[in-house]
């Protein structure tokens, strides 16, 4: 039902997206751009415009800065003094081949047209300081330094770690159940609890050499540190034996002589008032009228006394410790957490894995969003789980369904600086510096916004809310730190090829012109009615032919 409830709100939220939510985007970008009022959609007006107070909070506001650049730049470009300049300009940059790639791709459409990406203040702290900071060689030595001590302490707490689901735990501190196992903590759990064990083919008894193994396996399974001796263990064995020799003392009958004779006064025994009230359902006997060459017993059972049994890590470790005495005993749920974590964790991975590797065109860097991943959740054992043994949280069946369901955050912030990172120009540096610029601040505004989202969870009062924030909280700490630190260092490393950039001019590609690149010394096209660009691919020779209906075509 989990895994249901949470694959139908991740498909509705992706088709959500994809329709309703990306139409709504386009009307505002569309509103945003014509200078409409949020709320109104009346045209903005400037605040010293506004003579009213009704004015000043209905009509007064922001406009788009590609509508204020564009007016201006309209306003600029229509004087025959700066359509001049222009022409000098661009033609002073044609001559200069080694520069032409970069600069008349670039400048021209910003000077010209106005450019449609505005630098940010945060965009320029990613790209001018966070980046050539976090790109220096000496930083990566201290970001590997310090990645190790967070894999040491990881692994410290990862040994540490305390399985299973305390009861108390699912009840408020003011519920009187909570007292309730306070008590049972202090006194019955640590000494008296009863486990049964079942010889589900028992040996024969009369003979000495089985009624000896018998005998070794009783007293392997009573000197541990969690069963209590012989005097606590209860048993059908014993009884019968003290009455055989009491029979032998105080009546003159003597001891039986064949296996035979053994069960059948064990059966004659039950009968009677001292064994029948205590021992009567502890054995299991075969029908043998019917099936003569069976065992006299089927089945049998005693309890063992137990201590030290506190914890459900106590638990755990003493059902292990018996299933290893008796191959047959019972499974605890216990058992099976860790390895059902371990076997979902894999594959949540494989699945990341198979989506980067269709999603993101670079099988190395999808390699590098599994590993992230993996430093994250399945570092959770070691790393989450590790840190999580640090806050007093426990390996159960919570705290495993949460830390699962934490994958998704944490493979949302390393793809995105990932496909960045790949889909970016130049040497390793700057394309980590192109990747921490574009989508640094989104990774740690979702990451913010999350760990804020969360917060108010800390003010309810009950152990479930408390392990979802607390493994929530640690997931999309550690997802932001190794989104925004460790991805980045470790592209510069698996990701150090060098890429340039395309051909095709600026212009062209921001407005959706064809181009055309062959390999003649000068490569033209035109159109009627709006703009055109072309390039040859030989020699630094661009002819683009501007028309404006103001004044007329410009050539250069």
């Amino acid at each position: 039902m989990f895994c249901m409830y949470t694959f139908m709100g991740v498909a509705f939220t992706y088709i959500y997206q994809l329709t309703f939510f990306t139409a709504v985007m386009a009307y505002s970008g569309k509103r945003e751009s014509s200078g409409l009022h949020a709320i109104t959609l009346k045209p903005v007006l400037a605040p010293e415009s506004a003579d009213t107070l009704l004015k000043k909070i209905f009509f007064t506001g922001s406009k788009s800065t590609n509508l204020v650049h564009s007016n201006q730049n309209l306003q600029e470009t229509k004087s025959p003094r700066n359509k001049q300049s222009i022409m000098q300009n661009v033609e002073s940059r044609l001559s200069t081949e080694d520069g032409y790639d970069s600069k008349i791709k670039s400048n021209f459409n910003e000077e010209f047209f106005g450019s449609s990406h505005q630098d940010t203040v945060i965009s320029k702290l990613f790209r001018e300081y966070y980046a050539p900071f976090l790109l220096d060689n000496f930083t990566k030595i201290i970001g590997c330094l310090l990645y190790i001590v967070y894999m040491f302490f990881a692994i410290l707490g990862c040994s540490m770690v305390q399985e299973g689901l305390n009861p108390k735990f699912l009840v408020l501190d003011s519920f009187y159940l909570s007292k309730f196992y306070i008590l049972m903590d202090e006194t019955f759990w640590q000494e008296g609890l009863q486990m049964q064990v079942v010889i589900n083919s028992p040996p024969d008894l009369f003979d000495p050499k089985g009624r000896q193994e018998f005998r070794e396996m009783l007293e392997d399974f009573e000197n541990t540190q969690y069963t209590m001796q012989h005097n606590a263990t209860m048993i059908w064995l014993d009884a019968y034996e003290r009455k055989l020799e009491e029979e032998l003392k105080l009546q003159k009958i003597p001891l039986p002589i064949s296996s035979q004779e053994w069960y059948e006064r064990c059966r004659e025994w039950l009968v009677s008032a001292g064994g029948r009230r205590l021992w009567e359902k502890d054995l299991v006997w075969a029908n043998r009228k019917t099936d003569p060459e069976s065992s006299y017993l089927v089945a049998f059972r005693f309890q063992l006394g137990l201590r030290n049994y506190k914890t459900p890590t106590d638990h755990m470790r003493s059902a292990v410790l018996m299933r290893n005495i008796a191959l047959k005993y019972r499974k605890f749920n216990y058992i099976e957490l860790k390895p059902a974590l371990i076997r979902n964790c894999i594959l949540a991975l494989l699945a990341i894995f198979t989506v980067s590797f269709i999603m993101i065109p670079s099988w190395i860097a999808a390699l590098a969003i599994v590993y992230s991943i993996f430093s994250i959740d399945i570092e959770s054992i070691p790393g989450l789980i590790g840190f999580m043994t640090f806050w007093g949280v426990r390996l159960e069946s919570v705290s495993m369904i949460t830390v699962i369901m934490s994958i998704g955050f944490a493979v949302d912030l390393s793809s995105h600086i990932a496909y960045a990172y790949v889909k970016s120009h130049g040497n390793r540096n700057q394309k980590a510096t192109h990747a921490l610029e574009t989508i640094g601040w989104p990774v740690f505004m979702g990451a913010l916004s999350t760990i804020l989202g969360i917060m108010v969870l800390t003010t309810v009062d009950a152990y479930i809310v408390q392990i979802f924030f607390k493994t929530v909280f640690l997931v999309i700490t550690f997802s932001m730190l190794h989104g925004l630190v460790l991805l980045p260092i470790l592209l510069t490393f698996v990701l150090p090829q060098t890429t340039k950039t395309s051909t095709q001019s600026n212009f062209c590609k921001k407005n959706g012109r064809k181009h055309d690149n062959n390999n003649s010394n000068i490569a033209s096209t035109s159109t009627t009615n709006g703009k055109s660009c072309t390039e040859s691919t030989n020699k630094k020779i661009a002819i683009v032919t501007l028309r404006d209906d103001d004044y007329g075509n410009i050539a250069l």
